[in-house]
């Protein structure tokens, strides 16, 4: 990033020796790509804060429940007459009192 800025800085420096007060078409459009790329430059500067933010308090977390395991769920592929493919856990298909509605057509899924 410090490149970045030092580059963006040295061609700021660059675009002030533009003439403004000729009124050329030419000096406009690269004063203009100066503003947008330190736009750029701020926006991305600002990801990167994010991205150090997410990293120092997210990636580290641990799962409390150390015994969960992808293998504690059973899901059933269901095709609605739609054609839209609904994946379900096998304990909502055994529970009589869930309506299943598919997500795309709206249409009450019969599983009898």
């Amino acid at each position: 990033m410090e490149y970045l800025e030092e580059k963006l800085n040295n061609l700021k420096l660059l675009s002030k020796s533009l003439d403004e007060s000729e009124d050329k078409a030419q000096n406009k459009v690269i004063l203009n790509i100066v503003d947008i790329l330190d736009d750029f430059y701020d926006v991305l500067s600002n990801l990167k804060s994010e991205n150090e933010f997410l990293k120092e308090n997210f990636l580290e977390y641990e799962d409390e429940d150390e015994d969960y395991e992808e293998d504690d769920f059973n899901f059933i592929s269901i095709n609605c007459d739609c054609g839209e493919i609904i994946n379900l856990d096998e304990d909502i298909l055994l529970d009589s009192n869930i309506d299943i509605v598919c997500p795309s057509c709206k249409k009450n899924i019969d599983m009898n």
